[in-house]
């Protein structure tokens, strides 16, 4: 992949966490891929891990665990949280950023 800041070829794909505080909502996600630039040291989301950012932050997506955040995984986006969890305790990420 081309690097958006500097142009150069040589990126690399890595997975790394990524936490997102929007008000007093937030939320960390798992295993969201980027990529690093060897030569300007710049990373990038593709336009798949954009996308599905979108979609967790319009709440069409599950979070996997609920530490003291909604924490989502992009390696398994779909998952569902234990039924009796998921009513008491994981609301939608659209209703807790007010979307």
């Amino acid at each position: 992949m081309i690097c958006y800041n500097c142009g150069g070829k040589g990126t690399v794909e890595k997975q790394t966490n990524l936490y997102c505080s929007e008000g007093t909502a937030p939320f960390l996600v798992e295993n969201l891929p980027v990529h690093l630039c060897r030569l300007c040291g710049k990373g990038s989301f593709s336009w798949a891990a954009s996308c599905m950012l979108t979609e967790l932050i319009k709440g069409k997506h599950y979070p996997v665990a609920h530490r003291r955040v909604p924490v989502f995984d992009l390696k398994n986006p779909d998952a569902k949280p234990e039924k009796a969890k998921a009513a008491a305790t994981v609301p939608a990420l659209a209703e807790v950023l007010g979307d």
